[in-house]
């Protein structure tokens, strides 16, 4: 039986939101600062990819990547 890793994918997720140059862009333009508030502020990277469509692109390539893994029946 095969099993979605839902843990594997949010954080996938999580490193993309965090670490992407356009995501960073707009959020330190939103919010007017530099990338040493955006590393105390990590929420507002989370926030900006959720609320501008980051979340639902990531979602369209989801059967690309390998999210679904094999469980061994007991």
């Amino acid at each position: 039986m095969k099993k979605f890793n839902l843990h594997k994918y949010n954080d996938d997720q999580i490193i993309e939101a965090l670490n992407c140059p356009v995501n960073r862009h707009c959020t330190r333009v939103e919010h007017s600062c530099d990338d040493w508030e955006l590393f105390k502020h990590p929420e507002w990277l989370l926030e900006h990819f959720i609320l501008n469509g980051g979340a639902t692109a990531f979602a369209r390539h989801r059967e690309e990547m390998q999210y679904w893994i094999e469980e061994i029946d007991k």
